[in-house]
């Protein structure tokens, strides 16, 4: 959790997620939290980097906002609107945890133009870790036994809210048909689920209940984070 860590992290996401370099184009990091990730693509040399989120880090004054030279970093949409277009959009684990997704897409495609190109990673709720609460509660699965107020015990924090997504491609393509996107690549990132909970009564029982379904959940428990890169359909 130190800042160190943090600008590692936001390297190995631009890595992992960003095709190609951003230099000379506008970018924009569309749920920043503190962004690094909007800091650190600096290096590229875009013409701006953006990072944006409507939600204020803890460790940030209000009203929480920093911009000097190609980067800005800000909660106010209308100052986001004002500098896109944008040529390249990052939306990293955010659609999860957005209270209306489809808005979210919404606003995404305003910020957009037709040769945008938008790098998607989603985290479902149904994942090892899709409650998010490996840095405190380190057991796979574990929101999905527990209740909000058992993990609150356990951790003292509240349960991060998260889209219950229990069939994630289907749900995610869904949503991105609703705008209008094209889906141009996509990746699935699969982790083997351990016997336990197949070979436990009890437990498999148990999720195959939650998912309306006689077999074992295999297939959605194993997805662990899909990778989408989406355009807008009439590029």
């Amino acid at each position: 959790k130190t800042e160190e860590d943090k600008f590692e992290r936001a390297e190995g996401i631009i890595d992992l997620m960003i095709e190609h370099h951003v230099e000379n184009l506008k970018f924009l990091d569309f749920g920043c939290g503190e962004g690094h990730i909007a800091k650190t693509i600096l290096t590229q040399k875009p013409t701006v980097s953006i990072g944006y989120d409507i939600v204020v880090p803890d460790n940030k004054i209000l009203p929480w906002e920093e911009q000097h030279d190609n980067l800005l970093l800000t909660t106010d949409l209308e100052k986001v609107k004002s500098q896109g277009p944008f040529d390249v959009i990052l939306v990293y684990d955010v659609l999860d945890h957005a209270s209306n997704p489809i808005e979210a897409l919404k606003t995404i495609k305003e910020l957009s133009h037709d040769k945008t190109k938008i790098f998607v990673r989603c985290h479902p709720w149904c994942s090892r870790h899709g409650g998010h609460l490996y840095q405190d509660v380190n057991k796979a699965f574990a929101h999905m036994f527990l209740t909000d107020e058992q993990i609150k015990t356990l951790t003292g924090k509240d349960v991060a809210f998260c889209q219950k997504v229990l069939f994630p491609h289907k749900t995610y393509v869904n949503w991105f048909n609703q705008l209008a996107f094209k889906v141009r690549h996509e990746n699935t990132d699969r982790n083997i689920i351990e016997p336990f909970f197949r070979d436990t009564p009890a437990v498999a029982a148990n999720l195959a209940k939650m998912f309306g379904t006689q077999n074992f959940p295999t297939h959605q428990l194993e997805q662990s984070f899909l990778d989408f890169v989406l355009l807008l359909k009439n590029e």
